[in-house]
């Protein structure tokens, strides 16, 4: 149980300058936890999380990274640390932000238009009792993020005996 408070700690409150990578790696972790997200939070993972997964597609990435280190010039030898270091552990978000936008986008275009359309579908009418599949909501677990007068933030809920209370961060 500590454990799982301290991944509430470290994970709650996004760090200023977090990049999109970071964001969803923080909020993969509190998924993975069974932590609660923000609403704002949770609207970036139903908008943005389905085309990063499929960025992470790791079948197309070993042949782009080949290319692109054969384009500059290199063999995987002597290529740069940062490529090299892509290329081990096979995951895209290894790769710095100028050379993963480059893969973004290649990827992009790699993914058909019918794939999007299809998953917004899905969003739009995704099933919402436990029978009919998967429910989204439930396990990202959304409570409803408040401001009081004094513009703290909190959320409420209730005690195991039922009274209401408010939890401040």
């Amino acid at each position: 149980m500590d454990e799982k408070k301290k991944i509430d700690n470290e994970t709650f409150h996004p760090n200023p300058a977090e990049s999109e990578c970071e964001r969803i790696s923080r909020l993969e972790k509190r998924i993975e936890w069974e932590l609660e997200i923000s609403t704002e939070d949770m609207f970036f993972m139903k908008s943005v999380y389905p085309m990063y997964k499929l960025r992470e597609n790791r079948e197309e990435f070993i042949p782009w990274l080949n290319k692109k280190i054969e384009s500059q010039g290199f063999i995987l030898k002597n290529a740069p640390t940062y490529l090299k270091k892509a290329y081990k552990s096979n995951n895209p978000n290894k790769l710095p932000p100028p050379v993963y936008e480059e893969w973004s986008n290649y990827i992009d275009q790699k993914i058909n238009l019918n794939d999007k359309k299809v998953f917004e579908e899905y969003l739009e009418n995704k099933p919402t009792k436990k029978s009919e599949g998967f429910d989204i909501d439930a396990q990202f677990n959304v409570k409803e993020i408040k401001y009081g007068e004094r513009g703290g933030k909190y959320t409420e809920d209730t005690t195991k005996d039922g009274r209401p209370y408010r939890r401040y961060f």
